[in-house]
Parts: structure tokens; C-alpha cells; sequence
């Protein structure tokens, strides 16, 4: 009896099935790839963006410098100009001081050749005054000895002795006058408040030990005392060389300073300070404010850069006729100066008035 055989219906559903979630897992990858993707290309366009915005920023702030720059360069350029229109005038206003200034120098050279005639003159007189007093005072020497060895004397005689004292006083009186005019005056201050000065080659014969003979060191030290001026002559006062300033110690020049401190002083002469660095004055010179300019002016005095050698010089009496001759051209006349500042000068009486 035949066999029969029964087929089973074929079942694709469970591979349906698979295939499915195959799909479906490879669709979920290629998502999330494209969402990875997605992020990773946010993020850098973000970055390139931030970058953008930073180089923009960057290169506005490089502009605004390079625009800020170029303001001041252009303000720099138009001062520049201005400066270079101010130089020009300047040049041509120096050009013209100086054809002035070698125009006066030439009417200057002539009075020089005047004035050094004039001083010349001056120097003769001086002689020839000193020779007459010399001379008077010989006679006046003759008349007194002879005065005393006759107590009995005519009325002739009497009268030609009060002539030779006339004579004499006179003579004296001229001398005084010329040493005024040769006087050399050390400026040690020079400001609104007046000027202030020594006279630097008037020896007055005394030292320190006559003048001041209860300061201990003072009596054989060899420290001369100037005549310093007329203002305050019972005063004592100093210059001092290479000494360190201190609260009574004004630095006058480099090497020089002034002081009128007793305890200065004697602490100097204690120590043997040598007359070479230690010059006493009794007395200064002063002046009102303006008035030694207005002296200057006129013609009084000439005006020359002190020199310490000069200042401490050992021969005094020929100090006038040195520095004289240091001028050049010798003689010439000075003006007064526009600004202050005259302090460290030595202006020498001698000007014609």
C-alpha cells in the first residue's frame, strides 16, 4: 500500500524577521555615525567660528592701532614741521645777534685800544702820586724832626707845615681814591635779595692773632685779614678752599666756599689749615638789588670768571693788573647780564664813569 508523504508548508518568517533586525541595526549605526558626524562637524565649525571671531577682533584691533598710530605720526609730522618753521626763524634771528654781536665787538676792539690807554694813564698817575706822597711825607718827616728840635718857630714855618699836611692829606685822599678804583671784588651771592662780596686784594697789615686775640691758635698762624668791604668792617668772615659744605659752609664754586662761623673757624686754625686755603675778611661789599647790575651797565666795572689761584692769590696788591690783562681784548667793558647768577665772578672796578 503506497506511502504517502505530507510536506510541511515552507516558514520564511523567523529570516524575514532577522533580516529585519539586521536592517534595522545597520540603519541605527549609519545614524549614529551621522549623529557623530553631525557633532563632530558642529564642534568644528564652532571652533573655526570662535577662530573667525577672534582673528576679526584681532585684526580690528590690529586696525585701530595701525589708524591710532598713523594720528600720531601725522601729529608728529605737523610738530615736526612747526619745529623745523620755529628753527628756521630762530637761525635767521641768530644769524642777525650775530652780525649785532660782531658789529659791537668791532665798536668794543676800538674802546679797548682807548681804555688800555686810559689804564695806561691811570697806572702813571699812580706812580707819580705815590712818588709826590713819598716825598711829601719825607718833608713832612724833615719838618716835624726840625719842629722838635726848635721849640721856637716862625709863623713862616708854622704855615709851610699846615701846607705840607694839606699837601699831604690831599695826596693820601687822591691815593684812596685811586685804590677804590682798582679794586677786585670776589661775588659770592647774586640773586633778587642784592649781591654780596669780598674784596680780594686790599691787605690790611694784621692777622688773626691781632684781631682776634682770644681764638687759641690764632697768634703765629700767618693767616693775613683782608679788607672785605665796607659793610659790617668789625665782622669776620671767610673763604675757604677744598673744604666740605656744611650748615655754616656755602659752596660759592667748586673749590670755594664762604663762611662766618666762629666754631668754623677755630676748628680750621686747630687744625693748621694753611693761609693758601683760609682767607679772613673783615667785612664785605653789598649791593641793592639791580644796583650792581646798573653799575655794570654804566660801565664800572668789568666782569671776569673767577679762578680759585686768583682768589688765594699771595700777591694781592698786583692782582687788579693781572686780571686785567686776562681780558680779551684786554679792557673791554662789560654789560650788565640779563639773568642772575653772578656768584663765582670777580667784577673789578676800573670803568670809566
Amino acid at each position: 500500500m503506497a506511502r504517502l508523504s505530507r510536506r510541511r508548508p515552507l516558514d520564511f518568517w523567523p529570516g524575514f524577521v532577522d533580516a529585519l533586525a539586521s536592517l534595522l541595526m545597520v540603519m541605527v549605526f549609519v545614524i549614529l555615525i551621522f549623529v557623530i558626524g553631525q557633532f563632530v562637524l558642529a564642534d568644528a565649525v564652532s571652533g573655526r567660528d570662535r577662530a573667525l571671531a577672534q582673528t576679526l577682533s584681532l585684526t580690528q584691533t590690529a586696525r585701530d592701532t595701525a589708524e591710532r598710530k598713523v594720528g600720531e605720526l601725522s601729529a608728529s609730522l605737523v610738530r615736526s614741521e612747526r619745529e623745523r618753521e620755529a628753527l628756521g626763524n630762530e637761525i635767521l634771528a641768530a644769524r642777525d645777534e650775530l652780525h649785532a654781536a660782531q658789529d659791537e665787538a668791532k665798536s668794543r676792539r676800538e674802546e679797548a685800544a682807548r681804555l688800555t690807554t686810559d689804564i695806561a694813564a691811570l697806572q702813571r698817575l699812580k706812580a707819580e702820586l705815590e712818588a709826590e706822597a713819598a716825598r711829601l711825607a719825607s718833608a713832612l718827616d724833615n719838618s716835624e724832626r726840625g719842629l722838635k728840635e726848635h721849640k721856637e718857630m716862625s709863623a713862616a714855618a708854622i704855615a709851610q707845615v699846615e701846607l705840607l699836611n694839606r699837601q699831604l692829606a690831599a695826596v693820601r685822599e687822591q691815593l684812596a681814591q685811586l685804590n677804590a678804583a682798582l679794586t677786585v671784588v670776589f661775588l659770592t651771592r647774586h640773586d633778587g635779595d642784592g649781591t654780596f662780596g669780598l674784596v680780594i686784594n686790599r691787605r690790611t697789615g694784621f692777622d688773626a692773632g691781632d684781631l682776634l686775640p682770644d681764638l687759641p691758635g690764632t697768634r703765629g698762624a700767618g693767616h693775613a685779614v683782608f679788607i672785605g668791604g665796607p659793610v659790617a668792617p668789625h665782622r669776620i668772615v671767610m673763604l675757604l678752599r677744598r673744604e666740605r659744605p656744611a650748615d655754616t659752609v656755602e659752596r660759592v664754586t667748586d673749590e670755594i666756599s664762604f663762611c662766618a662761623d666762629r666754631d668754623v673757624l677755630e676748628a680750621l686754625i686747630a687744625r693748621r689749615k694753611p693761609a693758601t686755603e683760609l682767607r679772613l675778611y673783615a667785612g664785605h661789599a653789598g649791593w641793592a638789588p639791580g644796583q650792581l647790575d646798573h653799575e655794570l651797565a654804566r660801565g664800572d666795572w668789568y666782569l671776569v670768571q673767577a679762578e680759585t689761584p686768583a682768589v688765594f692769590d699771595e700777591d694781592s696788591d698786583r692782582l687788579w693788573d693781572r686780571l686785567i690783562n686776562r681780558l680779551d681784548p684786554p679792557g673791554i667793558r662789560v654789560r650788565a647780564p640779563t639773568a642772575t647768577g653772578l656768584a663765582g665772578l670777580s667784577p673789578m672796578r676800573g670803568g670809566r664813569r
